[in-house]
């Protein structure tokens, strides 16, 4: 892996993944060509029959691979998070793709703001062959979303807040985005696009009962806390 940051900041990046043999090669290969790679790669493989586990056994030592038995991506980030050792921690679905230089300005936003909390770039949708937008007001154009693969949080600050809520296997970004408004934290922001979240077929968010119902889910939990009931 690369070397430290200029101010000696380590990050992990973290890829759960279940069945995504065909796409979590790319994932890998875009972190591995980052100008700032990260110093750990951890990817978790929740439950998959397909052959994702001889994907990732061809990238040899450049990778740490957990292995879970289909607990969902939250419990599977946050398996990450705990094994990881690092500064910072970036998320990366494993569908998804980083841009080049993206670690490098995610990591230069948040050593030069000493108040930021996390660092924040803006996402891309890219459309891929039987995809389509996860909803109709989703923006089409690049934008600071609240979404893992744009984000570089504190390792430490995100263990603080619980990491992610494992109860939720949909809106578990819009939990995380509402506990983090609660907090009161702060993030310095990247003004281009750091990632591309792609969409296709295989989407969870194609699922879409499952994805109102992990809004409805994260949006009752955060109004619970509001009321200083335990969610």
């Amino acid at each position: 892996m690369s070397s430290r940051g200029a101010e000696g900041m380590r990050i992990a990046s973290i890829i759960p993944t279940r069945d995504r043999a065909h796409m979590v090669g790319d994932a890998l290969a875009s972190l591995l060509a980052q100008t700032r790679q990260p110093d750990t790669i951890i990817v978790i493989d929740d439950g998959s029959v397909d052959h994702t586990a001889e994907v990732l056994a061809g990238f040899g030592d450049k990778l740490t691979a957990l292995t879970l038995p289909g607990l969902g991506p939250s419990a599977a980030r946050n398996a990450g998070l705990a094994h990881a050792t690092d500064d910072c921690v970036h998320f990366l679905d494993s569908d998804d793709v980083m841009l080049p230089g993206a670690l490098a300005a995610l990591e230069l936003a948040l050593t030069d703001d000493a108040a930021a909390d996390y660092a924040w770039g803006m996402l891309h949708m890219e459309i891929l062959p039987g995809g389509a937008m996860q909803h109709a007001n989703w923006p089409t154009e690049p934008a600071h979303i609240f979404q893992v693969d744009a984000l570089l949080f504190r390792r430490g600050q995100l263990l603080d807040l619980g990491g992610f809520d494992e109860r939720l296997r949909y809106g578990e970004d819009l939990d995380l985005y509402a506990r983090v408004n609660a907090a009161g934290w702060q993030g310095a922001k990247v003004p281009h696009v750091v990632a591309r979240n792609r969409r296709h077929a295989g989407n969870m968010t194609t699922d879409k009962p499952g994805a109102l119902r992990g809004m409805f889910d994260a949006a009752r939990l955060a109004a619970r806390r509001a009321q200083g009931i335990k969610a």
